[in-house]
């Protein structure tokens, strides 16, 4: 019971990414989001090693607060079995958020790659929020690319 909440609290933070994915893309000259690129692209680097402490411990009190440490280590570890080892990762888009809905005010931001796993063509999304003079993770969702190349809503 105790892992299902868990993993159900990871799976909101999810859900709170993706929510962020229908706002419009953000400019890509901007180099406050070069550095946004930067930070997913490392933090994706820390999922691919298995680092899921590591993450958590660098996440944003939003995810602290949604998931604990065991319920993001069971999540990452149920979607790695999934998806099995990354192969190519490329980043595709960064999409920016102001003051979402159910998130505290601020800045926000997806970055999106597209990577092919062992088992599947994916893409995975990096949502962070802006903190002083960085970006810090708050979510990571990845969704399987179907057989005609769209993501699954």
């Amino acid at each position: 019971m105790q892992q299902q909440t868990l993993i159900s609290r990871a799976l909101r933070v999810g859900l709170l990414s993706g929510a962020l994915l229908l706002a419009a893309p953000a400019l890509a000259a901007d180099p406050s989001l070069d550095s946004a690129v930067t930070a997913a692209q490392q933090w994706a680097s820390m999922s691919d090693s298995g680092a899921t402490d590591k993450m958590w411990s660098a996440s944003s009190d939003i995810m602290k607060k949604s998931v604990d440490k065991q319920g993001w280590s069971e999540y990452l570890s149920q979607l790695r079995n999934e998806v099995g080892r990354h192969t190519k990762r490329e980043w595709l888009q960064v999409v920016r958020v102001s003051d979402p809905a159910d998130l505290p005010q601020g800045q926000y931001v997806n970055v999106i790659f597209s990577t092919k796993f062992l088992n599947m063509p994916a893409t995975e999304t990096v949502s962070m929020v802006a903190g002083k003079n960085r970006w810090i993770p708050m979510g990571y969702v990845v969704r399987k690319i179907a057989p005609d190349g769209q993501a699954p809503m």
